[in-house]
């Protein structure tokens, strides 16, 4: 089940962090990146081999209850996105358990941790020490909800866009996904425990 994935990516992440606090102390939430990158990279590597594997040549067949995986030649040549999702589901889900398993260490994280060290943690990913501690500072002639919503939207965006390069290029975008999702944790749990 691809639910596993996100026990791999809160184990990473944790596992990430203290390895980017021992060993690089001064930079620790941007080798954390890294890090977590590397740990989750076996896991991608295995699911796009089997799928590759796999692609076009299976079919769930289900029939009272009971699921049978039937091999067959792939005879169609022609791309159909109904197809493409089917083939890709299970690394697509991967991707996203990661990126949740992740968002909920770094706000675990933010929530409990001192505020001097959630700063210094994440100095790199979003954090901003300019606007702490009052709402007020940072904000003066400027909606939130507007600058909450061009973050949003921007990081959508690129979400978006790394789920569809993962299926091409599965490493690069597990770097993009691990950046964004830490990134997307740090901006919103900033703005929701301290600014709304």
């Amino acid at each position: 089940s691809s639910g596993k994935y996100i026990y791999y990516s809160i184990l990473g992440t944790m596992v990430s962090f203290c390895f980017a606090l021992l060993l690089f102390p001064d930079n620790p939430g941007l080798f954390s990146v890294f890090f977590l990158t590397i740990f989750l990279a076996p896991f991608v590597i295995k699911e796009i081999n089997l799928n590759i594997l796999l692609v076009g040549r299976t079919t769930q067949v289900e029939h009272k209850g009971v699921t049978i995986t039937k091999f067959k030649v792939k005879e169609n040549k022609k791309f159909y996105l109904a197809d493409f999702y089917e083939e890709n589901k299970k690394i697509m889900s991967m991707y996203f358990f990661f990126f949740l398993g992740i968002m909920l260490v770094v706000i675990a994280l933010i929530v409990f941790m001192p505020i001097d060290y959630s700063a210094h943690l994440f100095s790199q990913q979003g954090w901003e020490s300019t606007l702490m501690p009052t709402r007020e500072i940072g904000f003066e002639g400027v909606s939130k909800g507007a600058v909450f919503f061009d973050i949003f939207k921007n990081n959508f965006s690129v979400m978006v866009v790394c789920f569809i390069v993962s299926l091409v290029f599965p490493l690069g975008a597990l770097l993009m996904i691990v950046w964004n999702a830490m990134y997307w944790a740090v901006a919103f749990t900033q703005y929701a425990v301290f600014y709304s």
